[in-house]
């Protein structure tokens, strides 16, 4: 089970959308355009590197954005809802893989949420970050996207 194929279940519990914004490149455009495609990102937390590579970026036209690295996988523990249908209550984790997204909360501010690198729901609350270049910060985490 993909992360793009389970993402309204994955980000259905953050009622503060799922995003960020990705490169000074896009909030530059005045013609920002929704992304779906790799892309590169970087996330630091707490001191450990989680992501350092190709990532999958979903970015809207209003700046939010999710990013994900592609490694975490799932399998079905009973197909509960019907044939290849699986609810997330019998969704078991096989790989651990980080997730998350950035909501722009006002100009070069917004709040990241994120799996903690191994559950199935991105609601763990990094906190509120600052936009410096393409890079998101606070004193905790950076977060950075590039396409």
């Amino acid at each position: 089970m993909s992360f793009f194929a389970n993402a309204n279940l994955r980000f259905g519990i953050i009622s503060a959308a799922a995003g960020l914004a990705l490169v000074a490149a896009f909030a530059a455009d005045s013609e920002a355009a929704e992304f779906n495609g790799t892309g590169r990102c970087v996330l630091v937390v707490d001191g450990t590197t989680y992501i350092d590579g190709s990532c999958n970026i979903d970015l809207q036209a209003n700046g939010d954005f999710d990013f994900d690295d592609g490694r975490l996988q799932t399998e079905c523990a009973e197909f509960d809802l019907g044939p290849g249908e699986c609810s997330m209550a019998n969704t078991k984790l096989v790989r651990n893989g980080t997730f998350g997204s950035l909501s722009i909360t006002g100009p070069d501010v917004g709040d990241i949420f994120w799996n903690e690198g191994r559950y199935l729901h991105g609601q763990a609350r990094i906190g509120g970050v600052q936009r410096r270049g393409a890079c998101w910060r606070n004193d905790r985490a950076k977060l950075c996207a590039y396409r």
